[in-house]
């Protein structure tokens, strides 16, 4: 799974030198985001839980917390990995659950494949997608490459890149072929639609639908 991956790749404790680099990635794309919230130094290190449970049975899939002696310090990251279009979980209960923060230092992102922000109704949570989370680890990967101490670093991230690349891949196949199941199994009344609907613009995106799709439906 992704997140078993990520989870491995940004932890501190599994014995490896990469983390640094997965860990600079998410801090900058958070900067990139625009929003007020950063972590510029991390002297105590952090730590990362997954699977966190929440105060209300829910699971935060990653939560990063910087290991700082006060919670007036503390920053906590809270991110919910979304691969799919769907998001019903209660993002305000995963906020909430992390109690020994400050409002202000703690940041929800939600890491997905699909731009899903339109759906996010917490305004602490952000989305943020993947592909700019991976291709920012390559930028930091390729700057910092030199200063890492096991040339077996250089498999692993070659490895990890390749396997980045087929999982897009499939999951976009994945994607595709659900939307045109999806259309295939409907059509007949999205095509009813087409002609009942009286609304003008509802109407034209519905015929905009048909002739893009109309040749896939036909197959």
């Amino acid at each position: 799974r992704i997140q078993a991956l990520l989870t491995y790749c940004l932890s501190p404790n599994e014995g490896h030198e990469i983390n640094p680099i997965f860990f600079e990635a998410l801090c900058e794309c958070i900067s990139e985001l625009g929003v007020d919230f950063f972590i510029d130094d991390y002297y105590e290190g952090y730590e990362i839980l997954s699977e966190y449970t929440c105060e209300k049975n829910g699971r935060i899939d990653i939560l990063i917390k910087t290991k700082e002696p006060w919670d007036a310090t503390r920053k906590a990251i809270i991110i919910e990995m979304k691969l799919d279009s769907i998001l019903h979980n209660n993002l305000e209960d995963y906020y909430d659950s992390v109690t020994d923060c400050r409002e202000e230092n703690k940041i929800g992102i939600v890491l997905g494949i699909n731009d899903i922000s339109n759906t996010i109704s917490h305004d602490k949570f952000h989305f943020l997608s993947l592909n700019q989370f991976f291709e920012k680890i390559k930028v930091i990967y390729e700057k910092e490459e030199k200063d890492l101490n096991d040339e077996s670093y250089s498999y692993f991230f070659k490895d990890f890149f390749t396997y980045i690349e087929k999982f897009k891949r499939n999951f976009l196949d994945i994607e595709t072929k659900e939307h045109l199941n999806f259309l295939f199994e409907h059509q007949q009344i999205l095509l009813t639609l087409r002609n009942t609907i009286k609304d003008n613009s509802s109407k034209n995106w519905l015929n905009k639908w048909y002739l893009i799709n109309k040749h896939n439906l036909n197959k």
